[in-house]
């Protein structure tokens, strides 16, 4: 919180601590998850999924670092929730940072456990991959790779620079579909992203970014940034053209246009490939209508 505040002492509104509680052992993953959140909780988040985009127990695993889907999650449910309830923006912003100082809630911590084990009927990440380069019979074959496209023809029509990235472009459609799911558990719907690709990764801020910011309906966005591989979640809420940064990694942060631009493109410089593309993308989120 040190190095946040020396960085950002301007900007904080209220620090986060983007971590969670360790379990301890069982017998299996499941166990561990129903001795730590109780049978009952962990029964209803087996009930996730879709015909295809299911879960895989196999990848419940507990959490050991952050939990910054989760978290984003959480703070959407509960500053929407303040909304309705009469609160005004910045008020609800400032009472719902303030949950987030010793890191994430219970809620948010098994939202970032089952987002990841949550497996998507499509063909693998490193087979899409590969097959950009060649397709290898007994792998992937063109009709493969077609159906592939066909299920995310959503993407792909609107975002023509992606059909360049097959690959990243899977790995966006793959999180949409896993951010409803989770978004559901929440009373939240997610409806299609702003996004920004960029090919090549440069130090320096691409001035269409900033734009694609500036250009945001005030409203709240669930903003995740990567590559396939790797990744990071955060919440931006713009009001009256003023923007707040919910970054669980650093706190929530009230920042200007240059200053959130900067701040989002240096964090994903760090964690990019410098010659892979590398998307910016912004998912809507509402709560959802009865």
């Amino acid at each position: 919180m040190l190095v946040t505040y020396l960085h950002y002492s301007e900007s904080v509104v209220s620090f986060s601590h983007n971590g969670c509680v360790l379990i301890s052992g069982a017998k299996t993953e499941e166990e561990a998850l129903r001795n730590r959140f109780g049978s009952d909780v962990i029964d209803q988040w087996l009930q996730i999924g879709t015909d295809d985009t299911s879960l895989n127990l196999s990848k419940l695993k507990r959490l050991e670092g952050g939990a910054c889907e989760g978290m984003t999650f959480d703070f959407a449910e509960k500053y929407l929730q303040k909304l309705e309830e009469g609160v005004s923006p910045t008020e609800a912003i400032t009472q719902v940072s303030g949950e987030y100082v010793s890191g994430a809630t219970d809620k948010a911590q098994l939202a970032q456990i089952f987002y990841y084990a949550l497996e998507c009927d499509e063909i693998p990440i490193e087979s899409i991959m590969e097959s950009t380069l060649k397709l290898q019979p007994g792998r992937v074959t063109a009709d493969q790779l077609a159906q592939h496209q066909a299920k995310n023809q959503a993407i792909l029509a609107k975002f023509d620079e992606l059909g360049k990235f097959p690959l990243l472009g899977a790995r966006l459609a793959i999180g949409l579909r896993q951010s409803n799911i989770i978004a559901e558990q929440f009373g939240l719907t997610i409806t299609f992203p702003e996004m920004y690709i960029h090919e090549k990764f440069d130090e320096e801020c691409d001035s269409d970014f900033k734009k694609l910011l500036e250009g945001l309906d005030d409203g709240c966005y669930k903003g995740n940034f990567g590559n396939h591989k790797v990744g990071h979640a955060v919440l931006l809420i713009k009001v009256d053209g003023e923007y707040f940064l919910f970054d669980p990694t650093y706190a929530t942060l009230k920042f200007d246009l240059d200053e959130l631009a900067t701040h989002l493109w240096k964090e994903a410089f760090k964690i990019s490939d410098k010659e892979k593309p590398h998307a910016f993308n912004f998912e809507p989120c509402q709560v959802k209508e009865d």
